[in-house]
């Protein structure tokens, strides 16, 4: 009663409705709180309440430790340790077993949900990448391969802790670029799905080597540095293209692929309702300014249009395709920043 009691009055604070989470604030009974609620199941964590929420809970007619429900910018409930879910136990020995490869980076994976993992910080040349994996009952969707082929092995790795061998494998290319598709053979060999947009069909069918040449040339590495990072790299064309937004049914499950170019034309954002998570690539960067240099002003204004178009997913959680897991209040910085970088190139600003 009382959560709901608290539910209610904070519902009525602007910035409190929806996509919550259970937290805990008290008037000194924060740790009898705190067990009590763990000990029915509920995960807890602190927050500093805003003033508007203060506010709300201060005419609340009931006095100590209150159980609130707040609307938190990029935090979630406790994540399982290794020992608790077996990909990331798995993901624990793969770090271990790659350790010291230079194709690796620093991954750090992420369950959102039960079924819904986020592999951060990759290995990218220019900074990390990141990845996901959702599994349904018979499926596993794989969302991009990272850069190299040691960090599509390590995808592949992790993931097969909750593999049969029978599933339907899926892997969504979310754009052509190096950090997202150099690690696919993996994903070949085993028999995955390759999807893409249309548009990147150009740029990995009939590779022969091409982009991994472009690659080393513009990084300035030796043909011996480049094959150390990236392996052999093998790039060949989807095998399913789509042009518009498309539902990818997994039995038990779906996920959104959703067209969202801006980026670069061929850019796709994943979206799985279920659990509100938003794999959104490109088309978000947390912490740093998008990269624009693929475009000119019309790419930026329907980049913006594709932006509100993801925001207005409300979703919960957002993996970008660089930076840290971030909330819709980064799709509202990225926006403001393609609004005023527009406004710059303007005659007479």
């Amino acid at each position: 009663m009382r959560i709901a009691r608290a539910r209610s009055a904070l519902g009525r604070v602007p910035g409190t409705a929806n996509k919550t989470y259970l937290c805990v604030y008290s008037y000194g009974h924060e740790e009898s709180a705190q067990s009590t609620l763990h000990n029915s199941g509920t995960a807890t964590y602190k927050i500093a309440p805003s003033e508007s929420a203060l506010s709300a809970l201060r005419r609340l007619p009931w006095p100590g430790a209150l159980a609130l429900a707040l609307t938190c910018a990029c935090s979630a409930p406790r994540r399982p340790t290794p020992a608790e879910d077996p990909v990331l136990a798995l993901a624990e020995l793969a770090r271990q077993r790659y350790a010291g490869h230079s194709g690796l980076g620093n991954p750090q994976v992420q369950r959102i949900a039960a079924d819904v993992y986020a592999v951060m910080d990759l290995y990218n040349p220019a900074g990390g990448v990141n990845a996901g994996i959702v599994f349904s009952n018979n499926s596993v969707v794989f969302i991009d391969a990272g850069t190299s082929v040691v960090s599509g092995q390590f995808l592949w790795d992790i993931a097969s802790a909750r593999m049969r061998g029978d599933e339907a494998v899926y892997l969504v290319l979310t754009h052509h670029h190096s950090d997202h598709t150099f690690g696919m053979r993996v994903f070949r060999e085993k028999g995955a799905t390759v999807i893409a947009h249309a548009l990147a069909d150009m740029w990995l069918g009939d590779d022969n080597g091409r982009y991994k040449a472009t690659l080393t040339a513009m990084m300035r590495w030796t043909p011996e540095k480049a094959d150390s990072i990236l392996r052999d790299v093998i790039l060949t064309a989807p095998d399913r293209t789509i042009l518009a937004d498309t539902v990818l049914n997994l039995d038990s499950d779906e996920v959104q692929l959703l067209v969202t170019p801006g980026h670069v034309p061929s850019e796709l954002a994943v979206y799985h309702q279920r659990s509100g998570t938003l794999f959104a690539s490109d088309a978000l960067y947390e912490g740093m300014p998008p990269t624009t240099r693929f475009g000119e002003p019309p790419q930026w204004e329907s980049w913006i249009g594709e932006l509100r178009r993801l925001r207005d997913l409300e979703p919960t959680t957002i993996v970008p395709g660089h930076g840290k897991l971030c909330s819709v209040a980064e799709i509202d910085r990225n926006i403001d920043y393609l609004t005023e970088l527009l406004a710059a190139q303007r005659p007479g600003s």
